[in-house]
């Protein structure tokens, strides 16, 4: 995968967790932001994936590389500290929505509410 398909990825991955936000601050749904939540850290892995996979790219002296070095390191960085946001907001969603919950996964791999006592 070259940079572009990297970034457009990075993309897709941030632009979820922003869907999967939004619908969890509309529901006010615990198990959706506890989603976003432990999958932010995957997406962070990935960035520093194709972080390392430019450095990579310049080494070898790929030519479009080094013309967009500057940009396609600062887009990552900032879809970093995009998806870094997302994740604050649902710690914050499940802050304000912690009574005992704790969130499920089903045989299904759907995810059910769970209540404490």
């Amino acid at each position: 995968m070259q940079g572009k398909e990297e970034l457009m990825a990075v993309v897709a991955k941030v632009s979820e967790l922003m869907r999967i936000t939004l619908k969890a601050l509309v529901h006010t749904d615990f198990c959706l932001a506890e989603k976003v939540v432990t999958e932010q850290p995957k997406i962070a892995a990935i960035i520093r994936e194709f972080r390392q996979n430019h450095i990579h790219r310049l080494t070898v002296g790929i030519k479009e590389t080094e013309d967009t070095c500057n940009l396609h390191l600062e887009l990552l960085n900032g879809y970093q500290q995009i998806s870094e946001l997302i994740r604050n907001v649902d710690f914050t969603i499940m802050e304000e929505l912690t009574q005992g919950r704790a969130c499920l996964e089903t045989e299904e791999g759907t995810v059910s509410p769970s209540y404490k006592k």
